[in-house]
């Protein structure tokens, strides 16, 4: 009977497939674009409860992806967080 149940689950995952549950996972969406840190509620579905996180997208021509630090590109797209 276990063999079976194995059996049975080890077919069933191979037919599901995930879904993506994070809306704008790499922040590309946008409502306008940042002109300064700490505007994450320019990035469409994303808030913060507490603090300021940094957003930080392309389509600003001075800021751009320079942070305090340096510059980071986006791992994936325009923008990062």
């Amino acid at each position: 009977m276990r063999y079976l149940l194995f059996l049975f689950f080890f077919i069933c995952v191979n037919y599901c497939f995930g879904q993506n549950l994070v809306p704008n996972p790499s922040f590309e969406e946008k409502d306008s674009c940042p002109d300064n840190g700490s505007q994450l509620y320019y990035s469409k579905f994303w808030f913060s409860f507490c603090g300021t996180p940094d957003y930080f997208n392309i389509c600003n021509p001075i800021l751009g992806f320079h942070n305090g630090l340096g510059t980071q590109t986006a791992s994936s797209g325009v923008a990062y967080a």
